[in-house]
């Protein structure tokens, strides 16, 4: 939890609230419930709810239906993924889509609420944040370079089960790069939705190295946290 606070601290536009960041809290709930699907004679209702939270989660991003088959990979990586799986998936999936819908319909705003929804998809426009955005994008690209770069450092002395979750990051992650692209309206905001698996493969690095390099590297990344706040505040204007 600290070190996705964090890596979402590097960039000031992240600040202010964005749909992205719901999103994001509905998305570690998905996490959760995929990783109750693992050595579970009966996962239909964890996969149920894996669905259920991605599907609340595009309300608030609609992009966020790429992860999708983020998550019928990691339910395959976790356990023998069957079209059994796959449909309890996308049943919780579409079930908040559908009540949403339905009860838009009922009202009568049911064209309102799809132009909402789909009017925010696109290719992504290039919006670039003051110079301390920059430097904190800069920042949170090191981070990325970094865990795109170290899966085998990363899960060389985990358990089966951990190199299974770190796998699923990863995946994750993939998509959610895809998902910037379809971002249209969303600009600069929209890239802390990768701040979910770095923080997480982040910390990870942290726990497995010795205590006295990790609280080195902490205090740089809290340096620079704060910093690009102290920085865009002291900007004129």
């Amino acid at each position: 939890g600290l070190f996705l606070i964090l890596c979402w601290a590097l960039v000031p536009a992240f600040r202010v609230f964005h749909p992205v960041q719901a999103a994001n809290l509905l998305l570690l709930f998905a996490l959760l419930a995929l990783g109750r699907v693992y050595k579970r004679e009966e996962p239909a209702v964890a996969i149920f709810n894996v669905g259920g939270w991605l599907g609340l989660a595009v309300l608030f991003c609609p992009s966020y239906f790429l992860l999708v088959p983020a998550f019928v990979i990691g339910i395959g990586i976790l356990r023998r993924l069957d079209f059994r799986s796959i449909l309890q998936l996308l049943t919780g999936f579409a079930l908040p889509l559908f009540l949403v819908l339905a009860f838009t319909y009922v009202n009568g705003t049911l064209t309102a609420t799809l132009s909402a929804q789909f009017d925010t998809l696109g290719w992504w426009q290039k919006t670039w944040p003051e110079e301390a955005g920059q430097l904190g994008l800069a920042l949170l690209g090191a981070l990325l370079l970094l865990v795109m770069g170290s899966y085998g450092t990363t899960t060389q002395l985990l358990n089966i089960e951990g190199k299974k979750n770190v796998g699923i990051l990863y995946w994750l992650l993939f998509f959610l790069l895809l998902s910037v692209g379809l971002s249209a309206d969303a600009g600069i905001p929209y890239l802390q939705a990768v701040t979910v698996p770095i923080g997480m493969v982040i910390g990870l690095r942290f726990i497995m190295i010795t205590p006295s390099r990790a609280e080195f590297f902490h205090l740089i990344l809290f340096t620079a946290a704060v910093g690009t706040a102290i920085w865009f505040a002291l900007l004129p204007g």
